[in-house]
């Protein structure tokens, strides 16, 4: 449930935090706040701001999904300026004014959802929504909230602006899916899809000159620079090493089997491993700097996982099974899908580290 705070300075912008919350309802869990001690005191449903604006901020800022200000924008601009840090991990701000007649997309209109706020809330609230993003004042596509929508990672931001700069040109650019990653009956009229890999590529090479020249959705890494990857997280990685192995030496060999396949670091998942590894700090600090779960099985669920493995006796002697990366990968699948599981690459042993990819 996101979580939703309101900050307001005066009666008036507290009746309004009270008009905001039965509009929210049960979509979110939502705090409010004064700025002014006296309004707080008068009603115990929300807190006082105590120890200044920026202070309060600094707690918060980090904390929410969406920031609401009752009251003016230049409050509200200086008191997030300095946490301001990327609109991939800055929340939704909104400004509204006391009167409750304009609902204002401050920050993260897109990705951290002000703009779908905004429509929301000036439509509960009968309020105008103010909303300037290029791409929606123009009707256009904006990629970056078609990836969220997709479960797709973008791999370079700053191909993303570019590509929302041609879309609101109204000029389409070329687009490949690989098979079965997103609904291409579905597609957006910005994209002109292409069925085959080789004529999106011929496609791409023919704007190799212009800032963007295409978008694909691949697991892949190898296209060229200039083309917009939108990557689903649809792989396993399994993984066994020693115990205690350096984290640098297991992060290169992971990297090296990566690049050997083609396979973009955004695209995998989770870990896998078994649960002797549980609290391996190079395995960990390669789930934590990806941002993927870590997931681990014990010896006797990974002998039971269906399919022929190929066997190491120094691996059995010292876990009991004689391939963890396999394993553990077809163990981190749901289970219809264990018995025809869709590899990538099979274990690739180097430096002390056993890699295993699998795509789900």
């Amino acid at each position: 449930m996101d979580r939703v705070r309101i900050v307001s300075f005066t009666e008036n912008g507290y009746q309004l935090f009270c008009r905001m919350r039965k509009v929210i309802g049960d979509r979110a869990a939502v705090t409010g706040y004064s700025g002014r001690s006296q309004v707080a005191e008068t009603h115990p449903d929300i807190y006082p701001v105590t120890e200044g604006l920026q202070a309060w901020c600094e707690t918060v800022f980090e904390q929410s999904e969406v920031l609401i200000f009752i009251g003016a924008c230049g409050i509200a601009v200086r008191t997030i300026a300095p946490f301001l840090d990327s609109k991939y991990t800055d929340p939704a701000v909104l400004v509204a004014d006391e009167q409750g007649g304009h609902v204002i997309s401050l920050l993260s209109g897109h990705l951290g959802g002000a703009n779908a706020w905004t429509q929301f809330l000036a439509e509960g609230l009968q309020a105008d929504p103010v909303i300037t993003t290029a791409s929606d004042v123009n009707g256009r596509l904006a990629v970056d909230v078609w990836a969220v929508r997709h479960g797709l990672q973008i791999t370079d931001r700053t191909l993303a602006k570019y590509a929302a700069a041609v879309f609101v040109t109204g000029e389409p650019l070329p687009f490949y899916a690989e098979p079965g990653y997103v609904d291409i009956a579905a597609l957006p009229e910005e994209f002109n899809r292409f069925e085959a890999k080789e004529a999106f590529w011929n496609a791409a090479e023919r704007r190799k000159q212009e800032q963007i020249a295409g978008i694909v959705v691949s697991v892949h890494s190898g296209w060229q620079t200039n083309v917009l990857r939108l990557v689903p997280q649809r792989v396993v990685l399994g993984i066994g090493c020693r115990r205690d192995k350096d984290p640098e030496e297991l992060a290169q060999q992971v990297d090296r089997v990566l690049a050997q396949y083609q396979i973009a670091p955004e695209s995998i998942c989770k870990i896998a491993s078994i649960d002797l590894k549980t609290h391996e700090r190079a395995i960990c600090q390669l789930a934590e700097t990806w941002k993927v779960p870590f997931v681990t099985f014990s010896a006797e669920t990974l002998l039971q996982v269906p399919g022929a493995y190929a066997l190491s006796d120094f691996v059995k002697q010292t876990t009991g099974v004689g391939n963890v990366c396999e394993r553990a990968a077809v163990a981190a699948l749901e289970e219809q899908k264990r018995k025809n599981p869709k590899w990538i690459c099979r274990k690739q042993a180097g430096n002390g580290v056993t890699v295993a990819l699998l795509e789900t």
